[in-house]
């Protein structure tokens, strides 16, 4: 309270920081405005749902880990319908964006993308791998409450700030899970000791635990605002924010449905990690986190001052994590999984553990095939007696552009959406037999016809073209889709 305005009386804070090397915490904020004994420590004792803290060590990392995915690879923020049912899944700004790098995804904190990430893993490795794996990094939960919804650190997933500190420290100590303590050792009187375990256990690769650090120093650095660019400073710093919400619990006490509850951030150093949480014990009147709340950024405010403590406390110089020899750049087609050498599309570079380094050739894009539809026509004057008509078919599939998004559960609810499309996979082919034809109207008269194979043709006007209004109207096949165009 020192060095922070806590403007708001009923905010509640925990604070941890721990040496990633050892597990050691070396230091514990338990809450604000106490005093006595026996004080509840909400860094120990509170569990609280993690929000969107858990992504990076938990489905990105296992999509690094079990998957191959680079640091590059795109995902697609859509609408989802959980298990297609009418629960949907939704980013908190309501809005979806179609293709993205996961460096973006992870960096914005979406949704839609993670839950996606989650699936992947699930469907190559199933769901008790990823129960297990949880525990492995200290998270305590009922078995048959895992669902999707774990992705987003939602459901009856909760955890201690304390053991949100374990498992973020995992990605800076080489993949090694080491349980945070406060005691590293005792003496008995009887010479029997106790020692902490510093060494802890490897529960994945030194390769994924990097890969998954990356994307927490994109979030800081990678030119996308989440309240984290506050922690820049003449170090590297990796972080995560998160954020969970009241529902409709607190409707009682005039909370908006959706409110904020909870306000994570957990930042780190190659040495050491601190998590801060900023929030409430029990639902009241005004007991949620407004906008306002959010652009004040305490927990940003406190995590600088904790990094900037630790640099001067420890006396020592952040640095870079080293990349393992495990992990090798890669260069992609943007937007194309399995990956494939950049001959086309838009070529994107990442990071991805080397066992799982393959690049394909442009061939082995499956494509789907359409038939080409008219889009356009054009036509000129050649002389006072000939046209020349020219047909735009879609007819290929280069370029970026838009894709549709709309999802729609199973009881028929549908939500509309559009959105960034990276690499179209729809090929566009002209069926054999194909016939374009064309019609020449003077002041909405015909006066000539003609048809083609080809693309391309000239019509012949015999009584001229000098006066009245000319128009050439084209279509394809016969179809209803008629273009027409005036020429002066």
């Amino acid at each position: 309270d020192k060095y922070i305005d806590w403007y708001r009386d009923e905010f509640q804070n925990a604070i941890v920081s721990m040496n990633n090397q050892t597990g050691a915490i070396v230091a514990i904020g338990g809450g604000r405005n106490q005093s006595g004994s026996l004080n509840w420590n909400r860094a120990t004792m509170s569990k609280i749902q993690p929000g969107s803290t858990i992504k990076p060590v938990f489905e990105y990392l296992l999509a690094f880990e079990e998957l191959g995915w680079a640091t590059s690879h795109t995902l697609t923020d859509r609408p989802i319908y959980l298990y297609g049912s009418d629960h949907l899944i939704a980013n908190a700004s309501g809005t979806y964006d179609g293709d993205m790098l996961m460096t973006e995804a992870v960096a914005r904190s979406l949704n839609t993308p993670a839950i996606q990430t989650l699936e992947a893993v699930i469907e190559a490795k199933g769901e008790q791998f990823c129960i297990d794996y949880l525990k492995s990094i200290g998270f305590e939960f009922a078995e048959d409450t895992f669902d999707l919804q774990y992705a987003l650190g939602g459901n009856t997933l909760q955890v201690s700030p304390v053991e949100l500190a374990g498992a973020h420290a995992i990605l800076f100590n080489g993949g090694h899970y080491i349980e945070p303590h406060t005691i590293s050792r005792i003496v008995l009187a009887d010479g029997t000791e106790y020692v902490a375990d510093t060494k802890g256990e490897q529960v994945v690769s030194e390769d994924a635990a990097y890969l998954a650090a990356q994307l927490e120093y994109e979030v800081v650095y990678g030119g996308f605002y989440n309240y984290t660019q506050i922690l820049k400073d003449d170090y590297p710093v990796f972080a995560k924010t998160g954020t969970t919400d009241w529902g409709d619990s607190g409707e009682e006490y005039g909370i908006p449905i959706g409110s904020a509850k909870d306000s994570w951030l957990v930042c780190s150093t190659d040495q050491y990690t601190n998590v801060i949480w900023i929030g409430f014990d029990r639902a009241d009147v005004g007991t949620y986190i407004t906008a306002s709340d959010d652009n004040v950024n305490i927990k940003g405010q406190i995590g600088n001052i904790l990094l900037d403590s630790e640099v001067e406390h420890f006396d020592y110089e952040p640095g870079y994590l080293e990349r393992p020899d495990g992990v090798v750049s890669i260069t992609h087609v943007r937007g194309v999984y399995p990956y494939v050498e950049p001959t086309v599309g838009t070529p994107v570079t990442g990071l991805i553990k080397k066992e799982f380094y393959h690049l394909g050739s442009a061939s082995d894009i499956q494509y789907e095939t359409r038939v080409g539809s008219l889009t356009d026509i054009n036509a000129t004057k050649i002389d006072d007696t000939t046209l020349q008509v020219d047909f735009n078919v879609l007819s290929d599939s280069s370029g970026g552009g838009m894709q549709d998004l709309t999802a729609t559960s199973l009881s028929g609810k549908v939500t509309h959406a559009y959105g960034r499309l990276y690499f179209p996979r729809i090929r566009y082919v002209i069926p054999d037999g194909a016939v374009y034809y064309a019609e020449v109207l003077i002041d909405g008269t015909p006066v000539a016809n003609s048809s083609s194979s080809s693309t391309s043709m000239t019509i012949s006007v015999p009584q001229g073209l000098s006066t009245g209004q000319i128009e050439v109207c084209g279509s394809y096949n016969l179809s209803q889709d008629r273009f027409c165009k005036v020429i002066q």
